[in-house]
């Protein structure tokens, strides 16, 4: 009786541990494929359209041009009928550009919070480009935050996912060091 209890334990704890190699290795392998999705979905001439818009709207903030409580203004509900559209760059307008960026750091936000991607190497390849934008983009979610409250409406979760990427993914000064 003895050594078939053994047999059976050992059989079971094998089984196990092939399972769990298995379901590890396959783990590692949607990472990886989310991590070369998101990578060339941000590196690819269509979303290149996106960047220069928000790089564009970024020089004008920096001017004085534009006032990022005027951009803010149409990235929550029901916000105001005034807020800043901007210049068109192709079919779309600078506004439209920022919504496609911002729902990229949605997607990139999720993703790191579901563990479905390899934060080194998404760091190593898009970190300075995530740099370009994350001011205008965190300056934007803090005014869409404030006046989310002011207006006592629901803050846009994008937000969140916004100062997320920041804090993990975008390469700065001071993580350089």
């Amino acid at each position: 009786m003895q050594p078939f209890l053994i047999a059976a334990v050992g059989s079971f704890f094998g089984a196990m541990g092939g399972f769990l190699a298995n379901l590890a290795l396959a783990r590692r392998a949607e990472r990886q494929s989310m991590t070369s999705l998101l990578m060339a979905e941000f590196l690819s001439d269509g979303f290149l359209a996106h960047r220069i818009a928000v790089d564009g709207l970024w020089r004008r903030v920096k001017a004085g041009e534009v006032n990022v409580d005027d951009i803010a203004a149409g990235f929550w509900y029901p916000g105001m009928a005034t807020y800043y559209t901007g210049e068109q760059y192709g079919i779309l307008s600078e506004h439209q550009h920022l919504e496609a960026y911002i729902a990229y750091i949605v997607r990139l936000g999720d993703a790191l919070d579901r563990h479905r991607l390899d934060r080194r190497v998404i760091r190593a390849t898009l970190g300075m480009h995530l740099l370009w934008a994350d001011a205008l983009l965190q300056q934007v979610a803090a005014a869409t935050a404030r006046q989310a409250r002011q207006n006592n409406v629901p803050t846009p979760a994008w937000t969140t996912a916004a100062a997320r990427v920041h804090d993990h993914l975008t390469v700065s000064a001071n993580t350089l060091r």
